[in-house]
């Protein structure tokens, strides 16, 4: 018989009035031969120091991993929309730091 698992997925951590989530690890993002990544601060760092061939493999003509991943664990639809539209990893960057910027005001 299956159990019902009590394990956190998500955590939230606020910065001033602003929550966002802390992904656990069971939900995490993994970049491709690269860092793990559990919030938007973190996708933000990653996308720093991340190859344009890393990035190329979550994003390209028929996929957007890190805006299916914004929308369904960290469940911010108005990011994971706008990052539709971005196909560079600096595109992407501008994109969550801002948010990060306007929403969250990091």
């Amino acid at each position: 018989m299956a159990t019902k698992t009590t394990a956190k997925l998500k955590t939230t951590k606020k910065i001033g009035k602003k929550t966002f989530v802390v992904a656990s690890p069971e939900i995490c993002f993994w970049v491709n031969s690269g860092p793990i990544v559990r919030s938007l601060p973190d996708l933000v760092e990653a996308l720093k120091t991340m190859s344009d061939e890393q990035y190329s493999y979550h994003v390209n003509d028929d996929k957007n991993d890190f805006s299916r991943w914004i929308e369904d664990v960290l469940g911010d639809k108005t990011l994971a929309k706008a990052l539709m539209k971005y196909k560079t990893r600096t595109g992407t960057l501008k994109a969550v730091s801002a948010r990060l910027k306007d929403f969250y005001k990091i």
